[in-house]
């Protein structure tokens, strides 16, 4: 018989930090001893912070006292709220990051509103400077703190939140962290529940057994608001094409609603690390992810441990590599209003690839049509380039708004009276009497829609401008405005320091064209969840005949492993090719040396430890083309060939190499004659036929990639590195197909002009317009040589392409010839048809019919 007693949890909720040891090498440069406490330490950092910015003209003597009454204030606060030592674990891994030679940016976040965060270079953005409000970050409501056991323990759900973006260093810095606290770090579970699209697409394609599209058209009916999927019950109130659905499919939306917010399949936080005061074995279970990484089996909110953000944005590392090759720094830099930075918006001639937000096709738009002057224009541009907030966009370019009352009119002009930050709410609560801290709770309650507590503070509004002697319509209007702002308002402390971040990437990428390129291609190995590297290399080769910077294809000699730069052309990097990188990297050093023939070549890729596979896709980009003195199909089949062979067959072919002019073929057959010293073939009967059987395969495909050497070598150049140099589609197709135009060419057109063009597809689309007649469309997004594009098909064209094609759109890489017309969003086409030259890639290729466009 078991016996259970309920268990006493004194810190539920709360959490214990970890300590805080600060290194002798920290204490010696700061002048303090080991008597000094975290304290003394951290006010030591942020005087010395202080004289370095009064030095360098950062702070004004005129602002002297402002400055050093706010720093005052906020370490006063860490330290009368217990947030000291985190603050001082921020400053230790921006510093390891620095030790590292990460590039730290402006910051994100609230924690950017911190003047103490700013001093301590953890943020590069002067709060002051922009009036941001250090209660947006941590306020005296939002502390809750008790002792247990005589220690001090915060409440988890309270602690301030600093993001910290690690750049390239982020696994190195988590590796130090794991040393600093053993056994006490690690990354942390995440939750994804059944809501929304995927539940109702998933219950109706299960219970009904409807296809993907018919199901995807229902759950296309669930929208976004304010940037979170609505809920389906919600939906059904407010959309009657849903409704109407719903009530001929009780069944199904009443199962979709009994399973609303169960837990649908867990993963990892892309950035979430938990640091724990104790053994994490102590606290919590514990799981592996896929990496063999620990991972917490408590979510973020439920792990008894501190969180940190440790980001890894790739824009952190391009700059990196910029400023390692020029000789200005960042503070140095005017990225206020420098012409350099927005001309290029006022102009139109901003070009997206690696700008950090404009990247964003969202951003892109509404940057260009608001067209930004200065930062806070961009900013402005940042928070407007959200679902929900775009609803501004609007009345934002007209600038035709009037201010609600004179006394919100300061508050409100500088974003012309449109409400987009979360600090205008704070600013106008503080402008009819409340305090700050007072301002932050009004501004949280809303979003958060509290129901109850909402109610009372419209009252306390009204009896703040009753006691203050203020027109009853002031509270009417702010209660007006927090509330219909609430859900979309953005951050201002996160935007304005990212759009620092933006501004420095235009800037970078306008002044240094060709280091900003160079260090987008070093940084894309490992791809994205939008893009494959290949696809990022041919979006960037694009954009760099704009600045007429060339990029050499690779070559075994003259490429190093990565990218680098020479005559100030860019060489392609070796690593690069697709099919080798991070684990091939010291097979390729071994391998690149200069080979006197192909015999010799195919040898030392065997004992450099390159596959077969490696040595084809280094061929077939071209690497190799002094040894190719046919074709580099009959190469590859010849390495192919060689492969096959064994060593002492390999030894009796180099000594015939000459004799035969590196004809392997005929190599391996002369073979069959040659007697050992025992009498007996080389390569007997039954060998050769075991040789034969496998070749016979290879030479199948020789046979057929060899009718069409020129389109073999742009597939494979545009596969293996993202872009085609030995050739274009339309020289390819020009002869079958006249009148054919790039892509570029096209976009100079006239609307309505008609158009003939030859792409790759990139991404298909299918979906139904939200218009009175439901439009059918597919949107087809397609690249070649020269620029990308949207090809829209509608009604039935759509049925009419797919009868052209085997009974399907194109998928993504066919090679497809469009015919169709110019319009302002793209081509409306009549005709897309996917060519029907085959390329023959592996193996599985001679027995499958698909092509093999699409499996690469």
């Amino acid at each position: 018989m078991f016996s259970f007693q309920k268990y006493n949890f004194p810190d539920l909720g709360f959490i214990h930090l970890p300590k805080i040891i600060i290194s002798e090498e920290i204490r010696k440069e700061l002048s303090l001893d080991n008597s000094a406490n975290n304290k003394l330490i951290l006010r030591t950092l942020c005087y010395k912070g202080f004289e370095e910015k009064l030095l360098n003209g950062q702070i004004s003597k005129e602002n002297h006292q402002k400055y050093t009454s706010q720093v005052k204030f906020e370490l006063d606060f860490f330290d009368k709220y217990y947030f000291t030592d985190y603050v001082l674990l921020c400053y230790l891994v921006i510093r390891k990051a620095v030790e590292l030679g990460v590039f730290i940016d402006f910051g994100r976040g609230s924690c950017v509103s911190s003047t103490v965060f700013w001093l301590l270079k953890i943020t590069r953005c002067d709060p002051l400077k922009h009036n941001l409000f250090f209660s947006r970050f941590v306020s005296e409501t939002r502390t809750k703190s008790k002792i247990v056991n005589g220690e001090i323990y915060l409440d988890k759900s309270l602690i301030p939140d600093a993001d910290l973006n690690l750049g390239e260093g982020r696994d190195k810095i988590v590796d130090w962290l794991k040393e600093l606290y053993p056994n006490r770090v690690c990354k942390i579970l995440a939750l994804a529940t059944m809501s929304g699209k995927v539940l109702i697409k998933d219950v109706y394609k299960t219970y009904s057994e409807v296809s993907e599209d018919q199901a995807q058209a229902v759950a296309d009916l669930v929208q976004r608001e304010f940037g979170v999927v609505q809920d389906i019950e919600d939906v059904y109130n407010d959309n009657e094409e849903f409704k109407q659905w719903a009530d001929n499919n009780p069944e199904v939306y009443n199962i979709a609603l009994s399973l609303r917010d169960l837990n649908h399949h867990t993963s990892v936080h892309a950035s979430g690390y938990i640091i724990s005061y104790d053994e994490l074995s102590e606290t919590m279970p514990t799981q592996l992810d896929s990496d063999k990484q620990l991972v917490s089996s408590y979510t973020m909110d439920d792990s008894p441990a501190v969180k940190l953000d440790l980001l890894n944005i790739t824009t952190n590392r391009i700059l990196k590599e910029v400023f390692s090759q020029i000789e200005e720094d960042v503070e140095s830099i005017n990225l206020n209003d420098d012409p350099i930075i927005y001309d290029q918006f006022q102009n139109n001639n901003l070009l997206p690839y690696g700008l950090y937000q404009v990247s964003a096709d969202c951003m892109y738009r509404v940057a260009n049509h608001i067209k930004p002057k200065n930062i806070l224009d961009l900013s402005h541009c940042s928070a407007i380039a959200r679902p929900g907030s775009l609803a501004y966009e609007k009345p934002f370019v007209k600038n035709k708004s009037e201010s609600p009352h004179p006394l919100f009119t300061k508050i409100l002009e500088w974003t012309r009276f449109q409400p987009l930050y979360q600090e205008q709410t704070l600013a106008m609560a503080v402008a009819i009497g409340f305090t700050p801290d007072e301002a932050e709770q009004l501004r949280r309650i809303i979003g958060r829609k509290k129901l109850e507590e909402i109610g009372e503070w419209e009252q306390k509004i009204k009896d703040k401008v009753k006691t203050n002697k203020l027109p009853p319509e002031v509270g009417d209007i702010l209660w007006k405005l927090a509330n219909e702002s609430a859900s979309y308002s953005f951050n201002f402390s996160h935007s304005i320091a990212t759009s620092y971040l933006t501004a420095l990437t235009v800037w970078a990428k306008y002044k240094y064209p060709l280091y900003w390129y160079w260090a987008c291609l070093k940084s894309i190995r490992s791809g994205s969840a939008k893009h494959s590297p290949q696809e990022a290399i041919s979006a960037i080769l694009q954009e760099l005949k704009y600045f007429n910077i060339e990029l050499k294809p690779p070559h075994l000699l003259e490429s190093d492993i990565d990218f680098t730069i020479k005559d100030n052309k860019i060489i392609f990097g070796l690593s690069h090719i697709k099919g080798l990188g991070d684990k091939t990297i010291e097979k390729l050093i071994q391998f690149k040396k200069p080979h006197p023939n192909k015999f010799e070549c195919f040898l030392s890729s065997k004992q450099a430890g390159l596959s077969i596979g490696h040595l084809s896709a280094i061929i077939k980009s071209g690497c190799l083309d002094n040894l190719a003195k046919t074709s580099r199909s009959k190469l590859v089949l010849e390495a192919q060939l060689w492969n096959l062979l064994l060593d002492k067959e390999k030894t009796a072919a180099l000594k015939l190499a000459e004799q035969f002019n590196y004809d392997i073929i005929a190599i391996v057959k002369k073979l069959k004659e040659i007697l050992t010293e025992k009498g007996k073939p080389i390569i007997s009967e039954k060998r050769y036929q075991t040789i034969k059987k496998k070749y016979v395969n290879y030479a199948a495909i020789f046979q057929m990639n060899s009718q069409y050497e020129d389109f073999s070598n742009y597939y494979f150049e545009s596969a293996l590195l993202g872009f085609s140099y030995s050739t274009t589609l339309k020289k390819i197709f020009e002869r079958a197909c006249p009148n054919l135009r790039t892509l570029e060419e096209i976009k100079s057109l006239e609307e309505k002009d008609r158009c003939s063009c030859v792409a790759r597809v990139d991404f298909v689309k299918e979906g139904v317009a939200r218009n009175e007649k439901k439009t059918k469309y597919v949107r087809i997004d397609v690249s070649d040589d020269s620029a990308r594009f949207a090809v829209l098909l509608f009604n039935d064209k759509i049925d009419e392409c797919k009868n052209m094609n085997g009974g399907k759109i194109p998928g993504e890489g066919s090679i497809v010839h469009i015919l169709g017309q110019r319009f302002p969003s793209g081509i409306y086409a009549s005709k897309v048809v996917r060519q029907e030259h085959r390329i023959y890639t592996k193996l599985s290729d001679l027995k499958d019919p698909a092509p093999a466009e699409e499996k690469t």
